[in-house]
């Protein structure tokens, strides 16, 4: 049974590592497991654990046994941190076939037909996909931009007209990446031609 109240002079825990968020202590169906530190296996309120597979570091809200509550206190590198990835074309060609793929950081040239293939060099989540039209013009046609996991279409998409000035995002959807997966970001004129052509194209997005 959890006691949510630490024994006196006890400092809370740092339990290990974890999968994932599903098999920290005491959450459902996971096995409570000994801390390495503290010589007690009681999981209290405040103690903590890192998941691997969404990088972040946890900590117990409720120990209750088999319905444990943990909150993410933070990411690798702190809350809202991560690496930015960019990608980038001055255009993305005024045709609508065939499809685009922009070019990883940023071209000054027009979007390639074929995808240039960025490596992953260690497993994380991709996550707040973010589109910029910098030179938008009165073109209403929409551009869909989609991240791509080994040459598929992941849940990232943001769609966004031509006559668009702000930025838009996706903070919602997220994507699993393994060390030695490659990324991608598709270009689909939904809409028909682009005429005139919208210039200056970025898309980023944060990669814990």
């Amino acid at each position: 049974m959890s006691d949510a109240t630490p024994p006196l002079g006890r400092t809370h825990p740092f339990w290990g590592q974890f999968a994932d968020a599903a098999s920290l202590p005491n959450v459902a169906g996971s096995l409570t497991q000994s801390p390495p530190i503290g010589g007690v296996n009681i999981l209290d309120a405040g103690d903590e654990a890192w998941s691997i597979a969404d990088a972040c570091l946890y900590v117990c809200e409720d120990p209750t046994t088999g319905a444990a509550i943990w909150n993410c206190l933070m990411t690798r590198g702190g809350p809202g941190a991560g690496g930015i990835i960019s990608w980038g074309n001055d255009t993305v060609a005024a045709s609508q076939n065939p499809d685009r793929f922009l070019s990883p950081w940023y071209d000054d040239q027009v979007a390639p037909t074929s995808a240039i293939l960025v490596p992953v060099p260690f497993a994380g989540t991709l996550r707040n996909m973010t589109i910029l039209i910098g030179i938008p013009t009165a073109e209403t046609n929409r551009i869909r931009f989609t991240i791509q996991v080994n040459g598929v279409n992941t849940s990232l998409t943001v769609t966004i007209a031509c006559n668009v000035a702000t930025t838009l995002s996706d903070n919602v959807n997220e994507a699993i990446v393994a060390q030695g997966d490659t990324l991608a970001v598709l270009v689909e004129k939904i809409d028909g031609t682009l005429s005139p052509q919208p210039s200056e194209i970025f898309c980023t997005f944060r990669w814990t």
